[in-house]
């Protein structure tokens, strides 16, 4: 749980007593001793550090530099120490030793127990023979040497749980009376102490502070930075003077001091070292010789101290050494036990590390044997190789079961914050990404699908029908979902999904940090019965007439209708309601032959007149709608704790996916909305280039963003210009999604080509091996005349017929709601399924709403239509009305887009799934195909 409390980071601590009054029993003095010793309690009475530092220089010649600057301070001449005798001296000495601040060796809070590190290290730290070397070697001669030109700097490095804070512990143990307790030790972690690099400047001055400080209270300070590879680069810089070779920074000097990083980077490279000494059958203890880090090109870092991953053997020692701490002295089966039950990388190896420590904070659930396993990943395509690695899943139509357990909380009488990311990848067809909160009662080794929860949270989807943020609340032992549709984002990038559920039982739901749905807790969920009911007393009276129209009692049916009627029925005669238009004319250019017997459009008969029915009249005796009258409930109790949850002690992730591939990350679980904001801002918010809603991505932003994807400043030029193909300088919506597209591709080794654009195709896939094929731009296929892309592209007089359209129908923000849209889509005349399935090709971005390049797809010119209806002509070769799938493949092929984009078209416009398409349908697939393009350009 995140609890937000005021901590500060860093404390300026000044020196001095801070004592207000004395009360020190002596013997009587007289004359210039009893003024003088009255001098000197009356000035540790004013709390002064200046008087401290005469102390420390004066009486007990301690290495100090006196502020000789304090005009205000009334300083005793050094003569006026001769005054008083060596007794007091010893007095007051051995009042200072008292509190612990001077012993035999200057300093009592530092020990510097060098035989104490050696037999440490030897006897506690097992399978890291070159750290207990490098290490030893480095404290020994810095100790051993008073007069060192700089700090000790050393560099820790290796994957997790190798031993590397253990040895900062122990050194510390030995160097100082305190331990990692004492006053000289500070330890920084990274993510932990510096979380937000938009504060870098600030943590730049409260870490220079805090070096000072340190340095001034003890010079022999031990700063240990953990994992030192998250530290902002401002923040090197910020300490990099402190472990030069100066003589002094602002007037302190720090060549007492020790700096130790600790670093999992280069843990894969000594991983692979040790590796190659196992296979070659050569003792690990023979490694040596790694080289020095690029870090200590700039002699600011002393030692590089590599920690090799464990064997099985190593693992047994360092659980015994636990055992024996406890007081237990464990057998050889127990050791075992627990040596088994780590985890090895590679697991046929039996090197133990840490790497995969998510696994010691995640446990999967064995309920049952078939659950799909989850593995730790950034995807096929990411900002950051690293900071983006979170929970995938990883295998097709399985169930998913996982959980971590943290402290046991409640929520009563603050608000609780959920909130994660997700990211669907792999164009998720059926599947759920949302979370769930677990009471602390949960046995997480048997969580399944029916354990109880007290909240679910996140997106569903299960093809075009349910694609929804799920808002479940457990009350009183019963689920209850949402009444409200809150639609989630379906594709394939990274959301970040908050709900916020406040103490006056008011909720939030927020996905990218912007809300889409709040309300009552109470009016959104059927938590409990309805306020008011029906009145069982009451009943609508007899007379109410609720008929807002009525027949013309004046209105009769003509005679002749009679008549008709009567010859219908005689003669079986009837006249239609449509008849060929007797005014159209068969084109000049018909061939019958090629297309058909021509027939004449349909017009409205004239003739026809229909069943005869009565006009329509107000009705005089309406009365309107009658209103049931309601009561009060008597089952109605109001609840004001819906909110609260007594436990909350794990969250988990429960689910089903048909497609795997989906990655979850920066859970999050706080009292406080707007530090969930912040930090959604710095993990999710990280990879949003366009804050500020305007719809366009700078030239300099979008660099910034995409350098962060590792690639060459070469490809990522060649992506920019096909992302940027109207030269603008910047990038739309869609063109921004086309360079994420490109850069995913350029990740997973495939060319950076304009046939990857097509946003509706999957993210694209892995390649170990990549072949490249050309297409031909002539077709014997096409009619004459007709380029290439003659069909396919959008003109710009087109354009803007399609722009008019767009702005006529009230777009809001630059966007059109589907109800806005559904007018346009009606006068396709297409089936009502393939104008759902439509929809999903055009919604680029998949957020229900069309932007105007969207919407073009909607708006099918009568020029076009004939176009397609030629080139149908010309490739239905055996003339029955249909196009196989051979017949078209050229045509296809030779628009250049991927194989899956075309075969989705097909699919969508081979209604009948007969494998061959009529000339509508043709008609519609060229036009899918024409949108597809166009966006790409």
């Amino acid at each position: 749980m995140q609890r937000r409390l005021t901590v500060r980071l860093f404390s300026a601590v000044k020196l001095g007593f801070g004592v207000s009054s004395w009360a020190i029993r002596i013997l009587p003095l007289d004359g210039v001793e009893d003024r003088a010793f009255g001098c000197l309690l009356d000035c540790i009475s004013n709390v002064s550090t200046y008087y401290f530092n005469y102390l420390y220089c004066h009486v007990w010649e301690g290495d100090c530099h006196p502020n000789h600057d304090d005009a205000t301070q009334q300083v005793p001449t050094g003569s006026m120490w001769s005054w008083l005798s060596q007794d007091y001296k010893s007095l007051v000495t051995n009042w200072y030793c008292s509190i612990g601040q001077c012993c035999d060796s200057g300093d009592c809070r530092i020990t510097n127990n060098i035989t104490g590190l050696e037999r440490d290290l030897q006897l506690k730290l097992h399978g890291q023979h070159l750290a207990q070397s490098v290490v030893l070697k480095a404290i020994q001669g810095f100790i051993n040497n008073p007069e060192s030109n700089k700090p000790l700097t050393l560099s820790f490095h290796g994957w997790s749980g190798t031993g590397k804070n253990f040895v900062a512990r122990l050194v510390a143990d030995n160097l100082y009376r305190d331990g990692v307790k004492s006053e000289c030790v500070r330890l920084f972690i990274a993510p932990f102490h510096f979380p937000h690099a938009r504060l870098v400047d600030v943590y730049k001055g409260q870490l220079r502070e805090a070096i000072r400080d340190m340095v001034l209270r003890c010079p022999q300070t031990l700063f240990i930075f953990d994992e030192a590879e998250k530290l902002h680069p401002g923040l090197i810089d910020a300490i990099k003077p402190y472990m030069d070779h100066y003589d002094n920074v602002d007037g302190v000097s720090y060549r007492r001091a020790i700096f130790l990083f600790l670093s999992n980077i280069g843990g894969a490279a000594i991983n692979d070292v040790a590796l190659d000494f196992w296979h070659s059958g050569q003792n690990r203890e023979d490694i040596g010789g790694f080289a020095q880090s690029e870090l200590m090109s700039g002699h600011l870092i002393d030692f590089f101290v590599p920690f090799l991953p464990l064997e099985y053997r190593h693992v047994k020692l360092c659980a015994q050494d636990a055992f024996v701490i406890r007081g237990v002295e464990p057998d050889e089966t127990t050791l075992d036990e627990v040596a088994k039950a780590m985890l090895y990388v590679p697991k046929e190896e039996k090197l133990f590390s840490a790497q995969d420590a998510w696994k010691s904070r995640w446990l999967e659930s064995t309920h049952k044997s078939d659950y799909g396993k989850f593995v730790l990943s950034a995807g096929k395509f990411y900002g950051d190789a690293e900071k983006d690695k979170g929970l995938q899943t990883s295998q097709d139509a399985h169930f998913y079961a996982i959980s971590s357990r943290f402290e046991d909380f409640s929520n009563k009488d603050q608000p609780l914050v959920l909130q994660f990311t997700v990211k669907h990848e792999q164009s998720i067809d059926c599947g759920g990404g949302y979370i769930k909160l677990f009471p602390s009662g949960l046995k997480q080794e048997e969580m399944h699908g029916d354990s109880t929860y007290n909240i679910m949270f996140g997106p569903d989807i299960c093809g075009p029908g349910t694609k929804k943020v799920h808002v479940i609340f457990n009350y009183k032992g019963k689920n209850h979902l949402i009444n409200k549709d809150v639609r989630c984002k379906d594709d394939e990038y990274t959301h970040l999904y908050t709900l916020i559920v406040n103490p006056d039982n008011t909720y939030e739901v927020k996905i990218d940090n912007k809300k889409v749905e709040s309300g009552s807790l109470e009016d959104d969920w059927d938590f409990l019965p309805a306020k008011k009911i029906k009145d069982p007393e009451a009943k609508k009276p007899q007379d109410w007439d609720e008929r807002e129209k009525i027949d013309d009692p004046a209105d009769k049916k003509p005679e002749r209708f009679f008549l008709y009627l009567f010859l219908r029925t005689l003669t079986d005669w009837d006249k239609p309601e449509t008849i060929p238009d007797p005014d159209a004319k068969k084109p000049d250019d018909w061939d019958e032959e090629m297309d058909g017997e021509w027939e004449p459009p349909m017009v409205t008969n004239p003739e026809y007149k229909g069943e005869w029915k009565p006009k329509q009249i107000d009705n005089p005796a309406y009365k309107g709608k009658w209103v049931h009258p309601e009561i009060d409930n008597p089952e109605y109790t109001p609840d004001s704790e819906l909110y609260k949850y007594s436990s909350i002690g794990v969250i988990g992730l429960d689910l089903w996916q048909v497609k795997s591939g989906t990655i979850f990350d920066n859970f999050l679980i706080t009292n406080d909305p707007t530090f969930a904001e912040e930090v959604g801002n710095e993990t999710w918010g990280a990879t949003k280039v366009d804050p500020s809603g305007s719809g366009k991505v700078a030239a300099t932003d979008a660099a910034l963003f995409l350098k962060r994807s590792g690639l060459s400043d070469l490809v990522l030029g060649k992506i920019w210009d096909l992302a940027d193909s109207e030269r603008k300088g910047f990038l739309n919506k869609q063109q921004f999604f086309v360079a994420i597209r490109l850069v995913a591709c350029a990740q997973n080794g495939l060319e950076v080509a304009h046939k990857r654009t097509a946003l509706s195709d999957a993210v694209c896939p892995k390649s170990q091996h990549v072949h490249y094929k050309v297409h031909d731009t002539t077709s014997p296929l096409l009619p004459a005349g007709m380029p290439i892309d003659g069909p396919w592209m959008v003109k710009p007089e087109e354009k803007v017929k399609f722009d008019s359209i767009f702005d006529s129908l009230l777009p809001v923000g630059g966007m059109l709601t589907g109800d806005k849209v559904k007018p346009v889509l009606l006068n396709s005349k297409l089936p009502v399924d393939v104008l759902g399935r439509v929809w999903e090709l055009s919604d680029i971005d998949r957020d229900g709403m069309l932007d105007k390049d969207e919407f073009a797809v909607w708006v099918v010119s009568p020029g076009d239509k004939a176009k397609y209806d030629e080139l149908f002509a010309k490739t239905d070769s055996d003339m029955d009305g249909l196009v196989s799938g051979p017949e078209v493949r050229d045509i296809f092929l030779k628009t250049g887009l991927p194989s899956a984009t075309l075969a989705r078209i097909w699919e969508l416009c081979d209604i009948g799934d007969i494998g061959k398409l009529t000339r509508e349908q043709f008609a519609l697939a060229l036009y899918l195909i024409n949108q597809k393009l166009s966006k790409g350009h």
